[in-house]
């Protein structure tokens, strides 16, 4: 399988808003339609395209954001948003596959980067066991989201991902 993450780019623009979750998901997790106009007006945001081919599956947003500094040790983190496959591609291994090359695409990119950071629902079991197999910590810190308790969970880049 061919996945691999790329900046957005405006020819995929129809796809990725045309995006669609469970309901289920809808509970956790932004659209990407939701999230995009706020993305490509603030520099600090980075949608990113999860694709397979030349197909769009799956978007996320890396965010440079101070909001993020009191929740880890490090000043070098970014935080991983919006993370989500479109529903006609679940199940089908992409979520691990870009959570696997996710720390090299930060690292070529983002090369003053040691840490990601991300969110998780406490209701979203599936979310949390895909983030700790992918690697992310939980180091026992809790915030309160706009839809209940999230989860803070880490993931340190090691020399060997630079």
């Amino acid at each position: 399988m061919n996945c691999r993450l790329e900046f957005y780019n405006p020819k995929w623009e129809i796809k990725v808003r045309e995006f669609k979750l469970d309901e289920t998901q809808k509970k956790f997790v932004a659209l990407p339609d939701s999230v995009l106009d706020t993305s490509l007006e603030d520099q600090k945001r980075h949608p990113v395209i999860i694709l397979l081919n030349q197909e769009p599956v799956g978007f996320f947003v890396l965010h440079e954001s101070e909001e993020i500094q009191s929740l880890t040790n490090s000043s070098n983190v970014i935080l991983l948003r919006a993370f989500s496959i479109d529903r006609k591609y679940q199940g089908k291994g992409f979520s691990k596959l870009a959570l696997h090359i996710l720390p090299e695409f930060v690292q070529t990119y983002f090369p003053h980067i040691n840490e990601i950071v991300l969110a998780v629902h406490e209701e979203n079991e599936v979310a949390k066991r895909l983030y700790e197999k992918s690697g992310f910590k939980f180091n026992n810190i809790t915030k309160i989201g706009k839809n209940g308790v999230e989860r803070i969970l880490h993931l340190i880049l090691t020399i060997s991902e630079r």
